[in-house]
């Protein structure tokens, strides 16, 4: 499936005459992935060489003095490889879990889907009738670089996002864009 779309964190991973498909790129997910994983494996192994070097966890018990010391001698040992586990779960989670929106023109409705580990759900539908609007907020700012995200309004509450756009005006012209696609545009 080809992916194309401004630079946003979603990708327009299908469009036709009827849907427009956004889902997070498949190379970010992945670079997230290895990233975590790389991440995890170093502190895995840290942890390893800190029980490779140290005495062992029932001498340091045995020499602890009070509870601190207890655990600090149990923080020596755990604390590296429990990190390393996190990233490791963390990796998994980038690559097999991820929320696609979709348009959908004959449903007359906008879909929200989560893919988690193999299996897909529907995780909410707002019909084009229920949209409040589509709106374009900026953050980050003073010391860190903006991004703009385009919100979906609907049902008193910003019922999805599209984030990550590095221009205003991207976002914003897939905000009209998007209003014309659904028949509520006013131009």
């Amino acid at each position: 499936m080809e992916e194309r779309s401004p630079q946003g964190y979603y990708l327009i991973a299908k469009e036709t005459k009827e849907t427009i498909l956004f889902r997070p790129s498949e190379g970010r997910r992945r670079r997230s992935a290895v990233l975590f994983t790389i991440a995890g494996l170093m502190f895995l192994a840290y942890g390893v060489y800190i029980v490779q070097t140290r005495p062992p966890l029932s001498q340091a018990l045995e020499a602890a003095q009070g509870s601190a010391d207890v655990l600090t001698a149990i923080l020596t040992f755990l604390a590296f490889p429990l990190v390393g586990l996190g990233f490791l779960i963390a990796a998994l989670f980038a690559w097999w879990w991820w929320t696609e929106i979709e348009f959908n023109l004959p449903r007359q409705c906008i879909v929200r889907r989560r893919h988690a580990f193999g299996r897909v759900e529907e995780t909410g539908v707002l019909p084009f009738s229920h949209l409040a609007g589509i709106q374009v907020m900026k953050s980050g700012g003073l010391y860190a670089p903006a991004y703009y995200h385009l919100l979906i309004i609907g049902e008193g509450k910003v019922w999805a996002k599209l984030p990550g756009y590095t221009q205003g005006q991207q976002a914003e012209a897939l905000g009209r864009r998007l209003l014309r696609f659904m028949g509520l545009s006013q131009e």
